[in-house]
Order: C-alpha cells, then sequence, then structure tokens
C-alpha cells in the first residue's frame, strides 16, 4: 500500500505578511533611487508583468495530475507543494511592487499615455510617449509601431527606451488602444507611422530625429515607413520582420494554417483577443475536419462557421501582386530612398527561418550604439541612461 496524504490533512496557510517591525520593504524606494533608470527598468519588468494568474498557469505543467482524486502520493507531494508555495507567494506580494514603481517611474519620467494623432485622411492612431524628466535639452526618439495593443508591454518598451536617453514611443496600428477606427492588418501602417514620426519632429522636445526598432509585425511597419521616407526618420533596426506577400500569410504562394486565427487576435477588440487566439481545440479540429474533408482551402470560414473576412482578403491575392506591393517598400521605390544598410547574422532562428539583424541610416542619424540590448523581439540602441 502506497503512502499517501490526504488532501483534507493539511490547512491551507494565510498569505504571508510582514511582521511587526519588519523594516525590509521601507528601504525599497531608496534603492531603487540609487539605481540607474536602465538597472531599474531590467530588475522590475519581470515581476511586475507576472500575475499569480499567469504564474499558475505557467506552473500547470509542473503540476501533478489530480483530476478526480482524493488524495496524493509522498512522491507527488513535495512538487505540488512547490508549485503551491510559488502560486502562493505570488499572491501574497503581487500588489506590493505596484506603488513603489509608480513612485519610482513618476520621479524618472514624463509619461503621456492614450496620446491619440491624426493622420492625413483623418484616423486616429493611439501611442504612448515616455520622456526622461530631469532632462532639459532636446532629444532624438525611438519608435515602435506595432498591431499588438499590450498596454503593459509596450508601456514598458517605451520606459526602456526613456531609460536609455531617448524619448520612447510606442505607436498602435489604426484601431488599437485609443483609436476608434476599424483595424485593417498591414493596409495603413507606413503612412500612418510617417503621420506619427511628422508628429514626433515637431514637438518641443524633439531634437528632430527619431529611429524605429522591432521585429516581426513591428519589424515589417519599419520597412513600410521607410518607403514613404519621412523627413525626421533617420535609422531602422530590425530582426526577422515580416514581408507581406512574401512570408506572410503564405511563403511560396503556400498559406500558414497557423495564422487563420491571427485575424481574431489582433483585430476582435481594441487590444488582443487571446481568448479566441487561445483555443486551440477549436483550430486543431478545424485544420482536421478540413484535411479530411477534402474541401477546398478558401472555405475553412465555412467549415469554422464564423466569418474571417481579412483571412478571405488575403486568399484573394495568392502570389506578390499590387496589393502586397502597396505595404512594403520595393527596389524600384527605393533606389531614391537616402537610407544605406547592412546585416548581421543573429544567433537564433526567427519565425520563419534564419534571424538576421538589418541596420539602415540616413546622415544626421542618431547617436551610434555603443552596444546592443536585445529585449525580446526588440533591439535597441543603448546611449547614456536618465538619472
Amino acid at each position: 500500500m502506497r503512502n499517501t496524504c490526504s488532501t483534507e490533512c493539511s490547512s491551507a496557510p494565510g498569505p504571508w505578511r510582514p511582521a511587526p517591525g519588519d523594516r525590509s520593504l521601507t528601504h525599497l524606494p531608496t534603492r531603487f533611487a540609487r539605481r540607474s533608470a536602465g538597472s531599474t527598468i531590467q530588475r522590475r519588468r519581470w515581476p511586475r508583468a507576472r500575475s499569480p494568474r499567469t504564474v499558475a498557469n505557467d506552473l500547470r505543467w509542473a503540476t501533478p495530475n489530480l483530476v478526480g482524486r482524493t488524495t496524493v502520493s509522498l512522491e507527488e507531494a513535495p512538487q505540488l507543494l512547490h508549485v503551491y508555495q510559488a502560486v502562493e507567494s505570488y499572491r501574497a506580494f503581487a500588489g506590493l511592487p505596484a506603488a513603489l514603481v509608480a513612485e519610482d517611474e513618476a520621479r524618472r519620467y514624463v509619461i503621456e499615455t492614450n496620446v491619440a494623432l491624426r493622420t492625413p485622411d483623418r484616423a486616429t492612431v493611439c501611442a504612448v510617449v515616455v520622456r526622461p524628466r530631469r532632462t532639459r535639452e532636446r532629444l532624438p526618439a525611438l519608435l515602435q509601431f506595432t498591431i499588438y495593443a499590450d498596454s503593459v508591454t509596450w508601456a514598458r518598451e517605451a520606459l526602456l527606451a526613456a531609460a536609455n536617453g531617448y524619448v520612447g514611443i510606442t505607436a498602435h496600428t489604426r484601431g488599437k488602444a485609443c483609436s476608434p477606427d476599424v483595424t485593417e492588418p498591414y493596409a495603413h501602417d507606413g503612412v500612418d507611422a510617417a503621420a506619427v514620426i511628422d508628429w514626433i519632429a515637431a514637438q518641443p522636445w524633439s531634437d528632430g530625429r527619431v529611429g524605429m526598432y522591432g521585429g516581426s509585425y513591428s519589424g515589417f511597419t519599419a520597412w513600410a515607413v521607410a518607403k514613404h521616407a519621412p523627413k525626421a526618420l533617420k535609422a531602422i533596426m530590425v530582426g526577422a520582420p515580416v514581408g507581406p506577400g512574401i512570408d506572410v500569410p503564405m511563403e511560396g504562394n503556400v498559406f500558414l494554417n497557423f495564422l487563420y486565427p491571427w485575424p481574431f487576435y489582433t483585430t476582435n477588440n481594441r487590444w488582443l483577443d487571446n481568448a479566441t487566439y487561445n483555443d486551440n481545440g477549436r483550430w486543431q479540429r478545424l485544420n482536421r475536419e478540413w484535411y479530411r474533408s477534402g474541401r477546398p482551402y478558401r472555405e475553412l470560414e465555412e467549415i469554422d462557421g464564423t466569418p474571417n473576412p481579412i483571412f478571405a482578403q488575403w486568399l484573394a491575392h495568392p502570389a506578390l501582386d499590387a496589393y502586397w506591393d502597396s505595404t512594403i517598400p520595393q527596389a524600384r521605390s527605393m533606389r531614391a530612398s537616402p537610407f544605406r544598410c547592412s546585416r548581421r547574422p543573429a544567433t537564433s532562428l526567427g519565425d520563419q527561418g534564419p534571424r538576421f539583424t538589418i541596420s539602415c541610416s540616413t546622415t544626421g542619424t542618431i547617436p551610434a550604439p555603443t552596444t546592443i540590448c536585445s529585449s525580446g523581439r526588440t533591439i535597441i540602441p543603448r546611449r547614456s541612461g536618465a538619472s
């Protein structure tokens, strides 16, 4: 007979609280204030972005399967207790850093959220702008332009740029965040990002120089705006950018099934529809039923039972044509461009194959980087940090 421990034998401890007279937390603001802006951003990024629910989801793979059981073995108990301790610890201190982080950000930065910018055709682009508070000189700006509207992630990216002495801006595809317009992936990003760059150059805190950076979708937008060559855009640095009509949504004229849910994910609301996108059972069932039925690929919508007009529009353009050409620069449109580019290999693979980094600049560029700081899919030039 196996040794077992009934779940009824344990009593869950209450949430952790500082012991009376424990002053360990009261010194944190002073410790934060002594650190450089860049190191502070790096140290607070991970715990701030991970809620107790996120931790629980991440640790689910490590949790013993207890479905339908009322007891656990002694071999399973330590792992179960480890997971329980991690989740309860995050639940206990999840709210503690918020006030500290807000106080530190207010001291170091001027943060503007939901900045609504008008495009030439009267649409709205929503942006986050972060400036070093103690710098009086005009500064160059670093811009990311993305469809992935996530207030925590993209405010953090703008903060990271500001921590390195730039004005950090994250702007979103029209229809995302505070923009009331209709979201159309790829369609307007080049023109809209050019309008954002013109706006940046006209601000009293700008020295007239803007750099763009990013990967995947925000790598595409940097190329898309380069096609229009706004005067203030001095440099771009991208890694693994998508090329509409080249490797997205098809590659070699073969459509990629994993992209079918993506229009729902990015256009169902003004942020991101994670619930639909992560409904793996639905998408596996769709692929399986389509394969078994032998029906034409363009009938995926009917099999799924939900209209997907953006994907249907993509299917109407199965090869690189004028529809896709309108979104990205072509050789003929870049011959007169002031940009000169170089390519360097990266150490990891991109979504569609080998990843590399492309750096392009003009005369009068933004300050040359001394190091390259990789943050997820983004690459950011570093310069002297803000105090």
